[in-house]
């Protein structure tokens, strides 16, 4: 079966062609200013800007299908509340939650969210590529041949592959993270009228479960669904270590129940690389 790729995917697949062209041209660079002198390599320094080189490449495109991604995620949440409302509630309260001005605002709350990841994101890209800037620069003028710096930073910014990126795994996962609190955060918020909104506990389903995750899963409460503030109080006696909560034992094979404390929120789940996530009772299926 065939791996389907996300848009975070798919951007940072971009991310890390234009980051082989950026360090092939480093190289390059650095055996062409083989002698220059030092008035020579101060402009190169004040002039150099390889995040301008990165948008010459095509990151704006690829950036705004980032974020587009992110539009997606947004309007989705937004038909999940209408969908619900639509089905579960009558009269006066149902208009008021599917008018268009507090539709409007939502999407407003929405759009901010995104952008503050947006701007997070960018900052990153701004960071690693000055970071790069500065240690060629350092490089040369600490008397090291520019060519040889050029060709050592490929050497050392580089993936599991081997490959030259600009952005890490774990730089990468942060991504993913944020944009699943994000999701999070834009669900909880737009049944913020609706505290008896019921949401169940979804995703996979392995030995490599976190025990506050694997807890919510098995509950047999999550078929019926959960109250925001239930998870909260569920969440909250997690912290206290008062719930047993099942453990993967290793030797057995098994998962057995055992107090202990786990940290767990509604918007970063169970932990960083969570692969699970809330949904409203009577919305859409679950990501893959």
């Amino acid at each position: 079966m065939p791996i389907t790729k996300d848009f975070f995917d798919e951007f940072y697949d971009d991310i890390d062609k234009m980051g082989i062209r950026l360090f092939d041209n480093i190289q390059k660079m650095g055996e062409a200013i083989e002698g220059f002198s030092e008035t020579q390599l101060v402009r190169l320094a004040r002039e150099l800007d390889f995040f301008n080189e990165l948008q010459e490449m095509g990151f704006n495109t690829s950036f705004e299908k980032l974020m587009q991604g992110y539009d997606a995620e947004a309007e989705g949440i937004l038909k999940d509340m209408q969908k619900v409302v639509q089905a579960r509630t009558a009269g006066t309260g149902a208009e008021i939650l599917l008018s268009t001005a507090n539709t409007e605002r939502i999407a407003n709350q929405l759009e901010i969210l995104r952008d503050l990841d947006g701007e997070v994101m960018l900052g990153q890209f701004k960071v690693e590529t000055a970071k790069l800037k500065t240690e060629l620069m350092r490089g040369i003028i600490a008397g090291e041949p520019a060519g040889v710096v050029g060709k050592r930073l490929s050497a050392e910014w580089v993936n599991a592959d081997g490959v030259p990126t600009l952005i890490g795994e774990r730089a990468r996962m942060i991504a993913r993270d944020s944009f699943g609190q994000f999701s999070q955060t834009a669900t909880f918020n737009v049944f913020k009228q609706s505290p008896n909104q019921l949401f169940r506990y979804l995703g996979s389903k392995d030995k490599k479960n976190r025990p506050s995750c694997r807890y919510f899963i098995d509950n047999q409460k999550n078929k019926k669904g959960w109250t925001r503030k239930e998870i909260e109080d569920t969440a909250k006696a997690m912290g206290q270590g008062k719930l047993p909560l099942p453990v993967y034992n290793n030797k057995r094979k098994v998962f057995v129940a055992k107090y202990q404390k786990a940290e767990f929120t509604l918007d970063r789940t169970g932990g960083p690389n969570c692969r699970h996530e809330f949904r409203p009772m009577g919305s859409r299926k679950p990501k893959d």
